[in-house]
């Protein structure tokens, strides 16, 4: 429903779920999209807001694992609605990083019951319901190790840029072939930027 009913740019993800489509659209038939927040780098998810078929108001969110984790008051179990403890959150992120380890890339689901009375806010991600979370495997083109390969023939040292996190990015480089010894954080790059902008 999230890939459905987000504007913009459809990410691999959000194209693989449209892809199928015939096996949801029924169920999203009667549901009508109210709101938006969008995706940003800081929060790593996004959400919606839907009317339900009963005339009542979700808030649908889905992104980076550990970022709706820290969100979630609740889980959902067998159609119970049940505490979100701290170990809860520890047994899913070892989970998530087995998955992440083996190349698939994880989002967590997560959902919120609205009483509407204003316009909804980033301020509204809170106190949300896990639902459970999503793997994809996106393995690497046939062709990405002779490429890479080639290219160091030539001298040219290949570098990665990628929006995966860390344990994705190794097993990916490991599957092409690229050696590496050391992997740089968004945050730490963006440290190193500051660091020189300091020297200018």
């Amino acid at each position: 429903m999230l890939a459905h009913f987000k504007t913009g740019l459809k990410n691999i993800l959000d194209r693989a779920i449209l892809n199928h489509r015939d096996a949801h659209e029924e169920l999203i038939t009667d549901y009508k999209k109210v709101d938006e927040i969008p995706f940003d780098f800081v929060r790593r998810m996004m959400s919606v807001v839907v009317e339900t078929p009963g005339k009542k108001y979700q808030l649908l969110t889905k992104g980076a694992s550990e970022a709706v984790f820290a969100r979630c008051k609740f889980y959902e179990l067998n159609g119970q609605i049940l505490p979100f403890e701290r170990e809860h959150s520890a047994d899913l992120t070892q989970q998530y990083e087995m998955l992440s380890a083996d190349g698939f890339r994880v989002l967590a689901l997560a959902y919120e019951n609205l009483d509407i009375t204003a316009q909804i806010t980033k301020s509204d991600e809170t106190d949300l319901i896990l639902k459970g979370y999503v793997a994809f495997l996106d393995p690497p083109k046939d062709s990405a190790r002779t490429a890479i390969q080639a290219l160091q023939d030539h001298g040219i040292t290949v570098k990665v840029l990628t929006g995966d996190n860390d344990l994705v990015t190794k097993k990916v480089c490991r599957e092409v072939g690229l050696v590496f010894d050391t992997i740089l954080a968004g945050h730490q790059v963006e440290k190193m930027w500051l660091i020189k902008k300091s020297w200018i």
